[in-house]
């Protein structure tokens, strides 16, 4: 399984990829907003403004959601080897807290 940073770096340099055309409706006010984010960040226009904070946060949920499945393999082939369920939680639990 990659990591965040593996499917970055393999997008990266895997040169020019596919895009499609999406529709979304959002409210007037909500993309005067936008026009004026992005003119004072320096984007182009909205459109690049609001490409780049899906991926932002893409970026966010995904590494959240790789993590929790490395978590729940490690646990899985931990309790394959024998490891019982109150050491894994308590290892767990350990994890989350720090």
């Amino acid at each position: 399984m990659k990591n965040l940073t593996d499917r970055v770096q393999s997008r990266i340099h895997a040169g020019k990829r596919e895009s499609i055309q999406i529709s979304i409706k959002m409210y007037v006010d909500v993309i005067e907003d936008l026009k004026l984010i992005a003119e004072n960040k320096g984007f182009s226009g909205y459109q690049p403004l609001m490409k780049y904070y899906v991926q932002q946060s893409m970026r966010k949920d995904l590494e959240e959601v790789l993590d929790k499945v490395f978590q729940d393999r490690l646990v899985n082939a931990l309790r394959a080897a024998g490891v019982d369920e109150a050491t894994l939680r308590e290892a767990v639990n350990k994890v989350l807290a720090s």
